[in-house]
C-alpha cells in the first residue's frame, strides 16, 4: 500500500472516519523547465541555479560544470526515476502545468506518457488561463480537442466516481488584452471543456480555478462555470519567515479565507516558497523578478514541519466534508526548484523531501 496513503488512512481511522472513499487523493504540481536543451525558458533556470549557493536545488539529475554552471535537461531515463521517486513516496498524481504542444515546457508530460512505469501515477492538467486563451476564442477552442485526449488516458485523474480533474490558474486572465474579450467568453471556452469531455464518453469535468484572493477567485468561477477554487501556492510576502510561522499562516489565514466564500475547495498543503534564484538571476516571463525583496521568502521545512502540514491538510478535508467533496489535496509543489517549493530528489537535499512523505507513515 502506498505510503501516503497508509497515513492518510490511519489519521482518518483515529478520527472515527474510516470508509475507504473518505481516504484523499494526494497530488502535486509539475512546472517543466527542467527538460530542455539548454535554450529558451530551460536555459534561464539553469542560470537561475548555477549561482553556486542555488546548485544544491537542482534536480537529482542536474550536472554541476563548474564553481557556477549547472546543465539541467532530463530525458527519458530522469521520467522514469520520477515516477518511482513520487509513486514510491505515495503520490497519486501529478498535476502538470500545460504549455503548447511544440512548446519545451510540454517535453517532460510527453515523456511521462511515453514512460513504461507511467501507471504508477496519475496526471492531470493544471492549465495557466492566459496560455489557454491567448489569441482570442477560435485560437482557445481548438486547443481544447487536445486536452479531452488527454482525458482520455487511463492515467488521467479523476475525482467524484469519475470526473476528470482540471485545474485553472488565474482565471482572471482569461479576459486579458491579449486572450479573450468577455466574461461570456471565458464561460463559453470553460464549457466547451465540458460538452467535448461529454461527447467522447467521459464524465463532467471538475474545475477547479485557482489564485491568491479567494473571494476574487470565487466570482470569477461563479461567473464562469467551475465548480471549486483552490490556489497554485501561498506566499504571505512577509520576510525571513520561519515555516512554522508559514504553516500556521497557510493553516489559520489561507485556508480559512477560501472557506468562507462557501464554495467547494481544494486544500493547499505547501513546502514552502523562496524565489530568492529568480531575484537574484532574472527571468524573462517575470520581467519585475529582479525588483522584489531578496528577503521576502519563507524558509524549507524540516521533514517533521511538513508532516504536522500534510496531517492537518488531511484532517481539514475530513472537517469540511461538504466544501471538500473531491476529496483532494494539492501540494505545492513537486519541481518548482527556483521558486521555492520542491518534493523532488535534489543534488542538495537528495531525497530528504520524500523522505518526510516515508516518515510520515511513523506518526
Amino acid at each position: 500500500m502506498k505510503m501516503v496513503r497508509f497515513l492518510v488512512g490511519m489519521i482518518l481511522l483515529s478520527t472515527g472516519c474510516s470508509q475507504a472513499g473518505d481516504v484523499p487523493i494526494v497530488g502535486a504540481i509539475r512546472w517543466d523547465a527542467w527538460y530542455g536543451d539548454g535554450t529558451g525558458v530551460n536555459g534561464e533556470v539553469e542560470a537561475t541555479l548555477s549561482v553556486q549557493r542555488w546548485q544544491q536545488r537542482a534536480p537529482f539529475f542536474a550536472q554541476v560544470v563548474s564553481t557556477n554552471k549547472v546543465e539541467i535537461r532530463g530525458g527519458a531515463e530522469e521520467i522514469r526515476r520520477e515516477i518511482d521517486y513520487a509513486a514510491g513516496a505515495g503520490l497519486d498524481y501529478w498535476a502538470f502545468c500545460i504549455y503548447a504542444k511544440n512548446d519545451n515546457l510540454t517535453r517532460a508530460l510527453d515523456l511521462y506518457l511515453d514512460a513504461p512505469n507511467r501507471s504508477r501515477i496519475n496526471f492531470c492538467m493544471n492549465l495557466q488561463a492566459g496560455h489557454l486563451a491567448g489569441g482570442g476564442l477560435t485560437n482557445a477552442l481548438q486547443r481544447v480537442p487536445l486536452y479531452v485526449e488527454y482525458m482520455q488516458r487511463p492515467e488521467y485523474q479523476t475525482v467524484l466516481g469519475g470526473r476528470p480533474l482540471i485545474y485553472m490558474l488565474f482565471p482572471q486572465h482569461f479576459t486579458a488584452s491579449y486572450a479573450l474579450q468577455n466574461g461570456e467568453e471565458a464561460a463559453q471556452l470553460v464549457q466547451a471543456f465540458r460538452d467535448q469531455a461529454r461527447a467522447v464518453g467521459l464524465k463532467n469535468p471538475y474545475i477547479v480555478f485557482q489564485d491568491y484572493f479567494p473571494k476574487k477567485v470565487d466570482a470569477l468561477r461563479k461567473e464562469y462555470g467551475a465548480d471549486a477554487i483552490g490556489a497554485y501556492a501561498a506566499n504571505t510576502g512577509q520576510h525571513n519567515m520561519p515555516y512554522e510561522q508559514f504553516r500556521l499562516y497557510v493553516e489559520d489565514e489561507f485556508w480559512p479565507s477560501f472557506f468562507e466564500t462557501g464554495a467547494e475547495f481544494v486544500p493547499l498543503a505547501s513546502t514552502g516558497f523562496d524565489m530568492r534564484p529568480r531575484i537574484e538571476t532574472g527571468i524573462s516571463w517575470d520581467p519585475k523578478a529582479t525588483t522584489y525583496s531578496i528577503n521576502m521568502y519563507q524558509e524549507q521545512p524540516t521533514p517533521g514541519e511538513f508532516a504536522a502540514h500534510l496531517n492537518n491538510t488531511i484532517a481539514l478535508l475530513k472537517s469540511h466534508p461538504a466544501q471538500t467533496p473531491a476529496k483532494t489535496i494539492l501540494i505545492y509543489a513537486w519541481n518548482e526548484f527556483d521558486e521555492g517549493g520542491w518534493l523532488c530528489p535534489t543534488l542538495g537535499e537528495g531525497t530528504a523531501r520524500i523522505d518526510a512523505l516515508h516518515a510520515l507513515e511513523l506518526e
